[in-house]
């Protein structure tokens, strides 16, 4: 493991989709993605990304959990069937 004075910097960078990716500063970006605006170890800028975006990560579990689950009556007008 590197000690911290030798450590290599990274940045944060994003695309047009707005996913955001670590990239070791002293490399050129590949094309499509722009730096973010925050630079440091790897591990620290793991650390932010993880911290920034938690509370996103399970937004989707729930909003599955609150949206009310289609079919459960069987009709608009109740679970009464007509034969």
């Amino acid at each position: 493991m590197s000690s911290p004075k030798h450590a290599v910097l990274h940045q944060i960078v994003v695309n047009d989709a707005r996913e955001f990716a670590v990239w070791p500063s002293a490399r050129p970006l590949p094309s499509g993605w722009r730096p973010a605006g925050r630079t440091g170890t790897r591990e620290e800028l793991l650390t932010h990304l993880r911290s920034a975006f938690a509370p996103l990560v399970d937004l989707p579990a729930r909003a599955q959990v609150r949206a009310p689950r289609a079919g459960l009556s069987g009709s608009p007008g109740g679970s009464r069937t007509t034969r």
